[in-house]
């Protein structure tokens, strides 16, 4: 490659500065002052991959790719992670309880599990 490509990283209009080095096998990695990278894998001068910063957080989070090999971007795809699922698991409602049930359970009929001890309840005589 004897000139260096047009590369515009931001897509503004105009060209950006950048450093360039060459790959391993040939072709060449095109370095912005930003650290976003264009690829010209075959080393015909015109740009393969561009991998930008979109939402200028400091981490590449986009990949542009050329389909045709024209040199224009032609797709993209996310480099970042799909967010884990965020739902949480059920809390644990039986800490604490010696006997297996969910804390505040009520047993039966609306009435209040547990001994008399626990519960500090005392039964009344029937018809009263």
């Amino acid at each position: 490659m004897t000139d260096e490509p047009y590369i515009d990283f931001d897509g503004d209009g105009s060209e950006d500065e950048y450093s360039t080095e060459e790959l391993d096998g040939g072709g060449y990695a095109h370095t912005s002052e930003d650290g976003e990278v264009a690829y010209d894998y075959d080393g015909d001068g015109l740009i393969d991959e561009l991998h930008t910063d979109e939402d200028g957080n400091g981490s590449l989070d986009t990949v542009h790719i050329d389909e045709t090999g024209d040199g224009y971007m032609d797709s993209e795809e996310s480099l970042e992670e799909e967010p884990a699922d965020t739902e949480e698991p059920p809390a644990d409602t039986t800490a604490g309880s010696s006997s297996g049930m969910p804390l505040g359970y009520l047993g039966g009929e609306g009435t209040a599990s547990g001994t008399e001890e626990e519960t500090g309840a005392t039964e009344k005589p029937a018809g009263s």
